[in-house]
């Protein structure tokens, strides 16, 4: 195998505590038919089998930079640790209990390399036990133009299957959500990217998302929560953030936007009672 200093594409995979499922996961970015590339994993101070395995991985394979924190920085910053790190022109998050088809990275290469307005490329993604479904995994392509594919993000109320894309590095770093935590920030950062280019979802391929993030959890409304507002409006950060980023859209766009922030919201709030309600009951019993 050839490995350039400056690889093609740069795979961060921030971890806490992931021992059960990471192996799987670093073997198939291992795997990957495409070669050139750098898989920086950052440990944050996990108190597992972590290290072990991240150790025996870039002590095997020079593609792999293992980094372990000396304490424990948060989710978000981890996050965002491994992007400011990583070297290369494309980009992608690797969950440590999400795996990959062996040609996930060769394909969407392929087709951003040939393809300069798309700033991100993915592969049909589903959660373990899930299904491919474009418009509740929220990977479908969005390729109108950028206020169009921004209305068009919020469809429905969806997973966010396109975080998990192979990105144009330099648009990752234009994103300010990035630094911020709140109850859907990964949607900000979303749509942050609509302003900058297009998403493709190829055909082939694919991405299996685990379950053990905080999305599928019982904490996925409160991990994230910062103001007393946020018990009434889950997604108030997020609707100001949509609003300052469509201040350039019509007017319709911008009554569209309005109706569909307030409809998600009221669904949000309907979804947090329920799981309120649902953690006392198991609580009583």
């Amino acid at each position: 195998m050839h490995f350039s200093v400056t690889p093609r594409v740069s795979i961060g995979v921030p971890v806490y505590n992931g021992g059960a499922s990471l192996r799987e996961a670093l073997e198939s970015l291992r795997t990957q038919s495409f070669n050139d590339i750098e898989i920086l994993i950052s440990d944050n101070c996990s108190s597992d089998a972590t290290e072990a395995i991240c150790l025996e991985y870039a002590n095997r394979d020079p593609r792999f930079r293992y980094v372990r924190q000396p304490e424990n920085i948060g989710a978000a910053a981890n996050f965002r640790y491994v992007l400011t790190h990583s070297l290369a022109e494309f980009f992608l998050w690797n969950a440590a209990d999400d795996t990959r088809s062996p040609n996930f990275i060769e394909i969407n290469l392929l087709f951003l390399e040939h393809h300069p307005e798309y700033v991100a490329s993915t592969s049909p993604t589903k959660y373990v036990g899930g299904e491919f479904d474009p418009i509740r995994m929220g990977d479908a392509s969005l390729e109108a133009t950028c206020e169009k594919n921004f209305i068009a993000f919020f469809n429905t109320w969806h997973a966010n299957g396109r975080f998990y894309s192979l990105f144009r590095r330099a648009a990752l770093t234009r994103c300010d959500s990035l630094d911020h935590l709140f109850f859907a920030s990964d949607w900000a950062f979303i749509l942050e990217c609509c302003l900058q280019g297009k998403f493709r979802r190829v055909d082939e391929g694919w991405t299996l998302i685990g379950r053990g993030g905080v999305s599928q959890s019982s904490r996925r409304f409160s991990a994230s929560r910062n103001h007393w507002y946020e018990y009434i409006m889950p997604l108030l950060e997020l609707s100001k953030v949509a609003w300052i980023l469509a201040s350039t859209f019509s007017v319709f766009s911008k009554a569209r936007l309005i109706l569909i922030l307030f409809r998600l919201n009221v669904m949000a709030t309907w979804a947090q009672m329920r799981l309120a309600f649902r953690s006392m009951l198991g609580r009583w019993r």
